[in-house]
């Protein structure tokens, strides 16, 4: 998780973030006056921000990988501010969620990954998008949003990126590739790329760009946990043990703001 700025500026990195995202969190709407007291108008930085997942601490050459150059990203680090202190959690939603509010997951009715049961982000939220504009900026997002629910190819527009303070959107929605029907398309790479683990490596590598055909992958026309019954129901009692053990607190937002009591949840 890293902020960068683009080109060095007068405002200091501390005053700017002080005048956004304190505003953010509060659901305040920073106003020019706001960022001119904390450096002139003309100074203001323009600044990406970079947010990943499934990336382990030091994938890039600026977190310390041995295996993996990144000098763009190493420069830009160098130049501008990463988010080491920045809490994330293991799966996107909450903390795709955290960083556009700056409110915790839990406070805007995000604590998991559960998109098919709920809204992910209330359209009421201010985001940190919605602040910058409010101070002038021109906004952009490229790439996963996750914050518009789950359902496949629908999705309400007051949920969108367009609707949340971004002026730009370049997208993909849902999907972690490049796929049109039952095809997707696999671009070229080694079979066992430097630094990965064994879900990141294949048996064969890619040698030219190709459609690969998804009603015919394994998982597909297996059911894994049907063909394993036994595996299945010692592992469910394993998991039945621990919230004997650790209790079942199940209060998914009856803390959040805009939403009535708790939401459904994707346990039985």
């Amino acid at each position: 998780m890293d902020y960068y700025r683009t080109k060095p500026h007068g405002i200091s990195r501390r005053s700017f973030l002080r005048a956004t995202i304190t505003a953010a969190t509060w659901g305040g709407v920073v106003r020019q006056e706001s960022l001119r007291a904390a450096g002139s108008w003309d100074n203001r930085p323009n600044f990406i921000i970079f947010f990943t997942d499934d990336q382990g601490y030091n994938d890039v050459g600026c977190f310390g990988s041995p295996f993996i150059r990144t000098p763009n990203f190493d420069r830009m680090a160098r130049e501008g501010m990463k988010f080491t202190s920045f809490y994330a959690q293991p799966v996107c939603g909450p903390s795709r969620a955290a960083l556009m509010t700056g409110c915790y997951p839990i406070r805007v009715g995000e604590p998991q990954n559960k998109k098919n049961q709920h809204t992910v982000l209330h359209p009421k939220e201010i985001t940190i998008a919605e602040v910058l504009k409010g101070a002038g900026y021109s906004t952009a997002m490229v790439g996963k949003w996750h914050l518009a629910g789950g359902r496949k190819n629908k999705y309400d527009p007051k949920l969108m990126p367009n609707a949340q303070g971004f002026d730009y959107f370049y997208n993909y929605l849902r999907l972690n590739a490049v796929r049109s029907g039952k095809w997707k398309l696999v671009p070229p790479r080694p079979a066992k790329p430097a630094g990965t683990g064994w879900s990141g490596r294949m048996i064969d590598a890619v040698e030219n760009t190709q459609l690969y055909d998804l009603e015919a992958d394994i998982e597909e026309r297996y059911d894994l946990a049907e063909q394993h019954p036994q595996i299945v129901a010692r592992l469910t009692k394993l998991i039945d043990r621990a919230r004997e053990d650790l209790g079942d607190h199940e209060t998914v937002g009856s803390g959040a703001r805009f939403f009535d009591g708790p939401r459904p949840t994707s346990r039985s």
